[in-house]
């Protein structure tokens, strides 16, 4: 059920953010200043991870609801970096070549943008990024490595009160993905300075991958080989559903599993609800869709001349049994700053 309501929310957006490149011509120069109240018009681009990731598709919903509330004075086209590099410096090309007034990146690889980032930049373009990049309008932070070893402190206390003080542990990431793997050395010394003797942990290699179907299929693997394995910890919640499948289809006691992820996704937070093998995920204080909405305003008050935040923090909240239900009972929160409605002549 929550995979077809991410497939219909994220089909829904994009017929909307299609619409929205297609049907307004994008702005070719500058907003000019003082246009506050004259009904001015600026035009974002958006460029995401990977849509097949739930979190971009909950950035996105922020960033349809921030149009909405912008009342089409604010236009913004998105762009599905679909895991590929090469498609997000060409969608950076394609902003400045259209004349957007900012941008937002949720960069995969900072060092493969820095040229055409740079670009943008200079033609006059606001731009903020994650992860952070020098020479930017402003960078979207999380602290990484604290995002992982929160996880890893958690299931520290899963190793020495259930396990035992024994456990050996199996985990995904990326190398490919710098802030990725950061969260995963977080990961790494969040259980090892926690535990009570980090000698009788026994890590298996990573598997590299983020990849929910992937992930599925390497655990699958490891349980074969190691059925020993209690521990699941992933960089991405996208990685450790794929695990938590495999997990709950083997015969091994599920009472002793403990699956955790990043992200905060939906399905993830519904498995823990559920009272699954799936004991944590950590996500942002603020749900990802108001993150998403604010992010794109930050975006319009630097194109606007206002103030905004730089760098725009993100805070954390580890997520697990005790706490998901008050999690789940939020509302995103959002809020048109009056200085933008004011600028954008939005009563």
């Amino acid at each position: 059920m929550k995979r077809k309501r991410t497939r219909t929310l994220l089909a829904s957006l994009l017929t909307v953010f299609a619409l929205t490149a297609c049907g307004s011509a994008p702005n070719q120069e500058p907003a000019p200043e003082n246009a506050g109240g004259s009904g001015a018009k600026i035009t974002i681009g958006c460029c995401v991870m990977d849509l097949a990731n739930e979190v971009f598709v909950q950035y996105a919903e922020g960033y349809e609801q921030f149009r909405k509330d912008t009342q089409g004075t604010v236009s913004i086209n998105l762009v599905d970096g679909g895991g590929n590099v090469a498609t997000q410096v060409q969608a950076i090309e394609d902003f400045i070549s259209m004349g957007v007034d900012g941008i937002m990146l949720n960069a995969l690889d900072t060092s493969a943008v820095e040229d055409v980032i740079q670009k943008a930049m200079e033609a006059g373009i606001k731009v903020g990024v994650y992860p952070s990049m020098e020479n930017v309008t402003f960078n979207f932070v999380f602290d990484e490595y604290d995002w992982g070893y929160t996880e890893g402190e958690e299931a520290a206390k899963w190793i020495d009160e259930i396990l035992g003080g024994e456990a050996t542990i199996m985990s995904f990431a990326q190398a490919e993905n710098a802030a990725v793997m950061e969260r995963y050395q977080g990961i790494v010394d969040g259980v090892n300075e926690n535990v009570k003797d980090a000698g009788k942990l026994v890590w298996l290699e990573y598997a590299g991958t983020d990849n929910t179907s992937e992930a599925m299929t390497a655990m699958e693997s490891v349980l074969q080989a190691h059925p020993e394995t209690r521990v699941v910890l992933c960089a991405q919640d996208s990685a450790a559903v794929g695990a938590y499948q495999a997990v709950i289809s083997s015969s091994l006691p599920q009472e002793e599993f403990f699956v955790a992820g990043c992200d905060g996704i939906s399905e993830a937070l519904g498995y823990i609800q559920e009272g699954t093998p799936y004991r944590l995920s950590i996500a942002n204080a603020k749900l990802t869709a108001q993150m998403g909405y604010e992010l794109v305003q930050n975006v319009s008050l630097a194109a606007a001349g206002l103030d905004y935040d730089a760098p725009y923090y993100a805070a954390v909240a580890a997520v697990n049994a005790g706490n998901v239900e008050d999690y789940l009972a939020q509302t995103p929160v959002y809020t048109l700053k009056p200085e933008l409605a004011a600028y954008l002549g939005i009563e």
